[in-house]
């Protein structure tokens, strides 16, 4: 049976065709996915990277890639630790779940005690909204507007929510061969978490990101290393992709690797040369990334690379 993209209408996410049997699934805000995913058709054999934010969105993936493709998902792809890219595991029982080593060590670990924390000391709903009543920055309202959404959705999905480990782990690259395509698993270090984990095309010249690239989305920094992910995005450039799939954001360019590195580094030298850190949370983005979402985190990323600058 074949099915028109119009059709698969989820509450969760919006379905776009990235190639022939490639497809993204993008979050749609406040709906307990956050974090983008992606589906392919190997070619008997289907595979998922990412699995969001909640089980209940994962189902929906889950339930749109075996639609899709007419086979249950075989391989899942975490592409690092953060829940929004892996707390849709559960929802994925009958498939292999893949991650690099450091990335499994940081799910057992790290992963498991922050969902433990979340079930014993819960999400400040009230609090939050209490905050956005009093909010008057239309930006600001919008952006905490949207993560209040999100907690629900958390809230919603934690009374049943397990910690899902992948079954096999890799260190630097592992191939997916089917029958229609081959996308290549890799990792070149830690730039935006300690372990960052992207699927190339070659044939296609597209790759899922992750959040190594993110686009109209300010990127949080302060899990990873941002020398190390300049270091990562330079060797990413080297690849010349024609098609990103971000973590965050609307599908792009090529060009999107290097607007993140420019991102990167033009914080980087605010933070060194402010004079003091009330100083530097004081500046507004600049003009190429004010109308980014996720603007709270701009400010964090400046308080990051000021106490690393500083040594603080």
């Amino acid at each position: 049976m074949s099915y028109s993209l119009s059709s698969f209408n989820s509450p969760y996410f919006q379905l776009e065709q990235v190639a022939d049997g490639i497809y993204a699934a993008l979050a749609k805000g406040g709906a307990g996915a956050w974090g983008n995913a992606g589906i392919v058709d190997l070619g008997g054999q289907t595979l998922v990277f990412d699995t969001f934010n909640t089980p209940q969105a994962a189902l929906g993936l889950r339930t749109v890639a075996e639609q899709l493709t007419g086979r249950k998902v075989t391989y899942v792809i975490n592409s690092h630790h953060h829940s929004d890219h892996i707390w849709g595991n559960q929802a994925f029982e009958d498939a292999t779940i893949y991650a690099t080593d450091n990335t499994f060590d940081l799910m057992r670990t790290k992963g498991v005690a922050r969902l433990e924390r979340m079930r014993s000391q819960p999400i400040p709903l009230q609090s939050l909204e209490a905050a956005l009543e009093l909010e008057q920055d239309p930006e600001q309202r919008k952006d905490l507007e949207l993560y209040i959404n999100e907690m629900r959705q958390v809230t919603m999905a934690l009374p049943n929510l397990t910690l899902r480990l992948p079954d096999v782990t890799f260190e630097h690259r592992l191939a997916f061969a089917g029958s229609k395509r081959t996308a290549v698993l890799l990792t070149f270090g830690g730039g935006h978490s300690p372990s960052d984990a992207f699927l190339y095309f070659p044939e296609e010249s597209l790759a899922f990101m992750s959040d190594i690239v993110q686009i109209g989305f300010h990127p949080a920094m302060g899990d990873g290393n941002p020398d190390e992910w300049l270091r990562i995005l330079a060797r990413i450039e080297a690849l010349q992709l024609t098609t990103i799939v971000p973590g965050h954001g609307l599908i792009g360019t090529g060009q999107a690797v290097g607007v993140m590195g420019q991102y990167i580094q033009l914080l980087q030298q605010m933070a060194y040369a402010a004079p003091s850190l009330d100083e530097l949370l004081a500046v507004e983005p600049p003009a190429f990334c004010a109308s980014w979402q996720a603007r709270p985190v701009f400010k964090e990323n400046l308080q990051f690379l000021y106490n690393l600058t500083h040594n603080l």
